[in-house]
C-alpha cells in the first residue's frame, strides 16, 4: 500500500546535522509516510549515520547514487523514487515541527497541489552578522500575500509580477507538493543551480494557486557549508544567470501561459522584454567581471555558451541596437540606485531599533 506522504531527504556530506533532521521526521504526530534518503556520493559519515536509523525504522529507504548527480539532479531523483501522494522535501540541515505533516494535510484541498508554511531560521555560529541581516530581510509571506489560507493562481500572479525574483514560499523544507503537480508541470529545472525551487513554485502556483499555512512548522539552517553559501561564494556569475533563464521561461515556456495571459490582460509587463533585459544585464555583467578579473574570462564565456546553446533566444541579447543598450543601462543604473537607497534605509532602521531595544 502506498504511503500518504513521501518524505524526501537528499543528502551529500550532511553528517553534522542529519541526526537532528531525521529525529524531527520520526517524531511526527502523523505516521503514514515513507522516508526516501538519496545520497549523492557522500565522503563523510552520512551513510553510516542513516544506516543506523534505517535499521530501526522500516519506513526509511536508503539509495546511494553510483555517481554524483549534483543538487538538482539528486532532488529530481528523490521524486522519481518516491511513492506517496504527497512529496515532502526536508533537507539534511533542516528540521520540521512534530505536527508539520499533520497540519499540512489538514489544510490541503483537492484543488490545490502546493502547500507551504512559515519557517524559522537556525543561524550557526559561523554565520556573519551581514549574512544574518540578509536572511532577516527576506520577504514576509504574510505581508506579500492576501490574508487568506487559499491563494488563487490569479492572486499569486499579482504578487509574483510585483516582485518576480523573490521566493515568497521559501525553501523546499517549508513546502509539500502533490505528486500530480510533478506529473503535470515537471520537476526542478536542471539548468538552474540556485533558484530551482523558486522557479518550480512559480510554475505550479501561477496555474493552481497555493495553500499558505500561517504557522512556523519548519526550520531552515543557515551555515557557511551549505550549497547556497558555497554557490554565492564560488559561482556568483553562474548563479546570476538563473534569473535570465527564469525570465526566458516566463516568456516562452508552455507552463507559464497562464502568467503570460495575466500580464497581457492585467499589467503592462512585457515578459519577452523582461527576458531580453535580464539577458543583456547578464552579458554585460560577465564582460565587466572578465575585464576586472581576466583569469575568470574563460569560465564566464563557457557559462554563457552553455546556457545560450540551450536557450538560443538569450544569445540575441548581445546584438541589441544602440537605443536598447542605452535604455537598459539607464534602467540598470536606476535600479542600482533604488537598491542602494533601500539598503541604507534598512540599515538606518536596524540601528534605530537596536538603539531603542538597548
Amino acid at each position: 500500500m502506498k504511503p500518504a506522504i513521501s518524505i524526501c531527504v537528499p543528502t551529500y556530506n550532511g553528517s553534522e546535522f542529519i541526526k537532528e533532521c531525521l529525529d524531527s521526521i520520526l517524531n511526527q504526530t502523523f505516521s503514514d509516510f515513507e522516508v526516501i534518503i538519496v545520497d549523492d556520493k557522500s565522503s563523510d559519515q552520512t551513510i553510516e549515520i542513516i544506516r543506523v536509523y534505517a535499521s530501526k525504522d522500516s519506513r526509511i529507504t536508503i539509495i546511494e547514487n553510483p555517481q554524483n548527480l549534483g543538487l538538482v539532479g539528486n532532488w529530481n531523483r528523490c521524486i522519481e523514487l518516491s511513492k506517496g501522494e504527497w512529496i515532502k522535501f526536508i533537507f539534511q540541515d533542516d528540521t520540521i515541527a512534530p505536527n508539520c505533516l499533520e497540519r499540512m494535510l489538514e489544510e490541503s484541498t483537492p484543488e490545490c497541489d502546493l502547500v507551504f508554511c512559515r519557517r524559522n531560521f537556525i543561524f550557526e555560529s559561523n554565520v556573519s552578522d551581514e549574512k544574518r541581516k540578509e536572511y532577516e530581510r527576506f520577504v514576509d509571506s504574510d505581508k506579500a500575500l492576501p490574508n487568506t489560507t487559499q491563494i488563487t493562481a490569479y492572486e499569486y500572479c499579482q504578487t509574483m509580477v510585483s516582485q518576480p525574483w523573490v521566493n515568497i514560499i521559501g525553501e523546499p523544507t517549508s513546502s509539500m507538493v502533490r505528486r500530480r503537480a510533478f506529473d503535470r508541470f515537471g520537476g526542478f529545472n536542471p539548468n538552474l543551480i540556485q533558484i530551482c525551487d523558486l522557479e518550480l513554485w512559480d510554475r505550479i502556483a501561477t496555474n493552481m494557486g497555493i495553500t499558505f499555512l500561517r504557522e512556523n512548522l519548519a526550520a531552515f539552517r543557515v551555515h557557511n557549508e551549505s550549497t547556497t553559501a558555497k554557490n554565492h561564494t564560488s559561482l556568483t556569475y553562474r548563479v546570476s544567470l538563473d534569473f535570465m533563464i527564469m525570465a526566458h521561461d516566463f516568456a516562452f515556456h508552455p507552463a507559464y501561459q497562464n502568467l503570460r495571459k495575466f500580464c497581457v490582460e492585467q499589467t503592462k509587463l512585457d515578459l519577452s522584454e523582461l527576458m531580453r533585459r535580464e539577458a543583456y544585464y547578464a552579458w554585460i555583467r560577465g564582460q565587466s567581471i572578465a575585464a576586472m578579473k581576466p583569469q575568470e574570462s574563460k569560465k564566464i564565456d563557457l557559462a554563457w555558451e552553455v546556457i545560450t546553446e540551450k536557450y538560443p533566444r538569450i544569445a540575441e541579447a548581445k546584438n541589441l541596437n544602440l537605443f536598447k543598450q542605452i535604455q537598459y543601462k539607464l534602467l540598470l543604473q536606476v535600479s542600482s540606485l533604488k537598491r542602494e537607497v533601500s539598503l541604507r534605509i534598512n540599515a538606518l532602521v536596524h540601528r534605530i531599533n537596536s538603539t531603542i531595544n538597548n
